[in-house]
């Protein structure tokens, strides 16, 4: 069954026409809520009078002139127009599949876990092993006609003429000459992320995390150089799909040759055929020091893909990560490579690690294994373990292939902790899933608004150009507190956007960006709330995809060189967030109690005492009283400590654990001995003893 809402005059009409246009149907009324043809409509209360046409005999009447009647294979086509006058500036839903068609898609195909294009033909891969195959259309856009046969685009928005080719040569030739001339264009480079745009395709669809094969492996070698001395060494391997999880190693001293056993690992590889290739660090070491070994003793690149073409590497490099670390993207024809480290970079928000080296992150994040065989390089490296072991000594072999066996595992750990929220992300996005983890959030929410209008053939808008514009709030009035309260906005920028309506009325003319918004903060709600009440992860994992959407909408309106840019609403924005902030400081200072921090979306403050808990809840009530509806300030926490070092950077004590926020306190380039004198200086601090700083600082 599906649900639809009449929320206009003209889908109240269209519904009446459908009804009308099969006689032998009869509809059934329960409230508000009409039920035929095995679909349910929800009638708003303004327009009611279909409910007593329905049941009245003005139903009957011959059908009026003008009006048209909705055949079913139209039913799920009804969309209400944009009331170009409305105040609201969001294109009114008629129905689920409206909203649905913009948040993953028009095309409903499922279970797609990679896609190609070869031949000039778009292979889909389904996670069943099947292949879907669509002729291919490449396409230029631009704001006059290139050539007689180009297509003019629905709306008057800049790029409104497209040029389509059904050959890669012609369309890169053009695309060559439109650039030499420097013609204004939009184009795609990579096909898929082009075809899946133009036609509302995306990857995961009626799929969970679980059900996509995945392969992790990991590689000990002679050394990191590529040089006369290099040797792949093991290759431990990892491998899950819907029969379970299996492990297998690949070691040199069960091969007559190294190029045996680099041959029997990729002939293995595709016989399991997995969508997803993972490992830690991959981007940087592995894949490239297989691709060298390769070179060098077979004459020929890494062959693990699907159609036996060899693995290929982009020719400059990609900033990805906070760290904003250059990378050389890898493409496996067939299969998604997703590197953990990357991953962990992107889901450590808080900084919490220390640094992102793999058997690190798994210690900090307790994964583990209790009776992990473990090895110190320090003492003896693999290059050091393959000479002893050619001189004779198997037994120090035998334990170090025990320790790399595991090796892969941890990857997988990595993997499963963190990829849920972007798996689910991804199902929204018209790219494919390698490319959404090393991509921006502006430029993949960007792609969303583009395939919101592209796949029903509307023109996009060219980019803005880059302003300037003040940011957020944000300063910390140095000290160690005591009995730290501190409250925030749920958030802050998705909750002004919804309330002030934001969107760029002449980029925008659908509203979708609204709409976009409005949707994902009302399912990340609902899911939020089934994550509590079930303690199923799968909401949890939902609700963090939804909000990594609403928290990039701001980031789209300010990011330079993409199409649905809007520097005048990133200004708006962040003016009203000051606004919101402004008014906090003053309930504090209005109040006389004592502002300890601020940043961006909330405020911490101090009165001295610890309060009690409805004494709290009574403050909170106080300070949302100042605010509109849809601005909410929340509970952040009580603090028995909170020491402010600077602005961003500050230290919480709640009596049991200590947080440390802030680069400058939690950098992952200090040197060890830095780092553990500042945490003995913050324990200090923490544990009202300053005067022993000074003795600390002597023994440094």
């Amino acid at each position: 069954m599906e649900n639809y809402i009449i929320d206009d005059k003209e889908s109240a009409e269209d519904f009446l026409e459908y009804v009308k246009s099969i006689p032998t149907e009869i509809p059934k009324i329960k409230d508000n809520e009409v039920f035929f043809n095995g679909d349910c409509f929800e009638v708003e209360n303004r327009y009611k009078y279909v409910l007593r046409r329905i049941n009245g005999t003005e139903f009957r009447q011959p059908d009026k002139k003008g009006e048209r009647t909705v055949r079913s294979s139209e039913r799920h086509q009804i969309v209400s127009r944009i009331d170009s006058g409305s105040n609201l500036g969001v294109g009114d839903v008629v129905c689920d599949n409206s909203i649905n068609s913009l948040v993953f898609g028009k095309d409903s195909t499922g279970k797609i876990v990679g896609a190609e294009v070869a031949d000039d033909q778009i292979l889909l891969f389904k996670a069943d092993g099947t292949v879907e195959k669509r002729d291919m259309e490449y396409y230029i856009l631009s704001s006059r006609k290139i050539g007689a046969d180009s297509e003019r685009l629905e709306g008057d928005l800049f790029y409104k003429y497209r040029k389509v080719f059904t050959n890669s040569d012609n369309y890169i030739k053009a695309r060559g000459i439109l650039y030499s001339k420097k013609t204004p264009m939009y184009t795609i480079y990579d096909p898929v992320e082009a075809y899946m745009i133009m036609n509302g395709l995306t990857f995961f669809k009626e799929l969970k995390v679980i059900d996509v094969s995945v392969l992790s492996f990991d590689l000990e070698t002679t050394g990191v150089a590529h040089n006369e001395d290099s040797k792949v060494l093991m290759i431990s391997n990892t491998f899950r799909d819907y029969k379970g999880l299996s492990r297998k190693l690949f070691a040199l001293d069960d091969y007559e040759s190294e190029e045996d056993m680099i041959q029997d690992w990729e002939e293995w590889v595709k016989t399991v055929d997995p969508s997803f290739v993972i490992g830690h660090n991959i981007y940087w070491f592995d894949l490239p020091y297989l691709s060298f070994r390769c070179m060098e003793l077979l004459g020929r690149n890494l062959i693990i893909g699907k159609n036996e073409s060899w693995i290929k590497y982009a020719q400059k490099p990609k900033k990805v990560g906070a760290l904003g670390l250059d990378v050389f993207e890898a493409k496996i024809f067939g299969r998604q490579i997703i590197d953990t480290w990357i991953l962990a970079m992107a889901y450590d928000i808080g900084k919490n690690y220390t640094n992102y080296k793999l058997k690190n992150i798994i210690f900090q994040e307790g994964l583990e294994k209790k009776d992990r065989t473990k090895w110190d390089f320090e003492k003896i490296m693999p290059n050091e373990i393959w000479a002893k072991f050619k001189d004779g000594d198997i037994e120090m072999w035998n334990d170090f292939k025990k320790y790399c066996i595991e090796d892969s595992d941890d990857s997988l750990k990595l993997y499963d902790l963190m990829i849920s929220q972007y798996f689910y992300y991804a199902q929204s996005l018209p790219m494919p899933f390698q490319t959404v983890a090393l991509t921006k959030t502006g430029r993949q929410i960007n792609g969303f608004m583009c395939r919101s209008y592209l796949q029903h053939g509307y023109s996009i808008p060219a980019p803005s150009e880059k302003l300037d514009y003040q940011g957020a709030i944000s300063f910390g009035n140095p000290g160690v507190y005591s009995n730290v309260y501190k409250v925030d906005v749920a958030s802050l920028y998705p909750s002004i956007m919804i309330t002030e309506k934001v969107y760029d009325r002449d980029k925008d003319p659908k509203g979708n960006f609204l709409a976009m918004v409005e949707h994902f903060t009302k399912e990340r709600l609902e899911n939020k709330q089934k994550a509590k009440d079930t303690g199923d992860r799968y909401y949890k994992d939902l609700e963090q995809a939804q909000k990594i959407v609403i928290n990039s909408a701001y980031g789209l309106l300010g990011t330079a060189g993409v199409n649905f840019n809007s520097m005048a609403n990133a200004d708006l924005v962040t003016a009203k967030g000051r606004e919101i902030l402004t008014e906090g400081i003053k309930w504090v200072e209005d109040n006389e109690f004592q502002v300890v921090n601020v940043d961006t979306d909330s405020f911490s403050y101090t009165s001295g005492g610890k309060k009690t808990a409805e004494v709290f809840e009574a403050e909170i009530a106080d300070i949302n009283s100042r605010f509109k509806d849809g601005i909410i300030w929340e509970d952040d926490g009580y603090f028995k400590k909170f020491i402010v070092v600077k602005a961003k950077n500050y230290i919480l004590y709640d009596g049991k654990t200590v947080k440390i926020k802030g680069q400058a306190l939690k950098g992952t380039g200090k040197e060890k001995a830095l780092t553990d004198f500042m945490n003995r200086v913050i324990m200090l601090l923490l544990k009202n003893k300053k005067d022993h700083i000074f003795e600390e600082y002597r023994k440094v």
